[in-house]
């Protein structure tokens, strides 16, 4: 993981953001070509659960839903998103990839969106937080179920089987968008959120999210006290159900299909709570 802090980045700024790329690297070790609204708005989620750790600027977890993620407030930027021209016609689904030079999957590039009045930045990171706080909500389960359990329907980060069809030389095989239904991240995500498919989430999200306002998103988001006691607890990665095994999927290699052998899966809260505590 690289971190480049600029001259202009508060201390804040600094912190909050070390948590974020460091989710990311976790992430990672799910071995799947996950779709950006997950990555980015699963780091944006686990900002605001670990906000009060922080030695700057700390913040409740809805505190942080209103106010921070990085561009001004989640909850704002949730909504600006639903209410441009673009939202209203694509929804989340647009999000499951996003251009990287002229390789966009089924994205659009950040000149479309800004065309028809959103930011990028606003479907990826702050949609996709929400997303994922409403799926939570949503199933029954909790944070701590979605980033530390490994069992399917229960978990989802950690409950990801990979899926070895990728080709990464070509956008058509090798994108997150590109996973079947039933396999990989979506076989985890459906599971998790109960839905038949990841498409039919899509639905029921952007349905309820078209006419969603900042009273209804603060009412499907877990209470700052369930946060806190979620987060009190370190989580010990020796647990047998962190052991995880799968395909190996190689971005380096074309059509890696290869099986890999059981590795260690560290859980979310163990190595950024660990970050957290020192990183200002």
């Amino acid at each position: 993981m690289f971190y480049l802090p600029s001259s202009t980045d508060s201390d804040a700024d600094v912190s909050e953001r070390a948590v974020h790329e460091m989710v990311h690297a976790v992430q990672g070790k799910s071995g799947d070509a996950t779709p950006k609204w997950l990555m980015e708005g699963g780091a944006v989620q686990a900002e605001c659960l670990l906000a009060s750790l922080l030695s700057v600027n700390p913040s409740t977890y809805s505190v942080c839903f209103l106010t921070k993620g990085g561009r001004g407030g989640v909850i704002p930027n949730f909504l600006s998103y639903y209410a441009s021209s673009y939202g209203k016609t694509n929804g989340l689904r647009k999000a499951e990839d996003r251009c990287c030079g002229d390789f966009c999957g089924t994205g659009d590039s950040d000149a479309v969106l800004q065309a028809e009045g959103t930011a990028a930045g606003h479907l990826y990171y702050d949609v996709g937080a929400v997303a994922i706080a409403w799926a939570i909500n949503k199933s029954g389960k909790t944070s701590a179920q979605f980033w530390q359990s490994a069992t399917l329907g229960v978990g989802f980060w950690n409950a990801v089987v990979p899926y070895g069809g990728y080709d990464y030389s070509d956008a058509a095989t090798g994108s997150a968008s590109t996973t079947p239904d039933g396999r990989g991240w979506r076989a985890a995500f459906a599971n998790f959120t109960g839905h038949g498919s990841v498409g039919a989430f899509y639905t029921e999200f952007d349905a309820w999210a078209a006419s969603a306002t900042e009273t209804s998103v603060l009412a499907i988001l877990e209470s700052n006290a369930d946060v806190a006691t979620q987060i009190a607890t370190p989580i010990d990665v020796t647990r047998d159900d962190f052991l995880k095994t799968g395909v190996s999927v190689d971005e380096c290699s074309p059509s890696s299909g290869a099986a890999s052998s059981a590795t260690a899966h560290a859980s979310w809260l163990a190595v950024v709570l660990a970050m957290t505590v020192s990183v200002v």
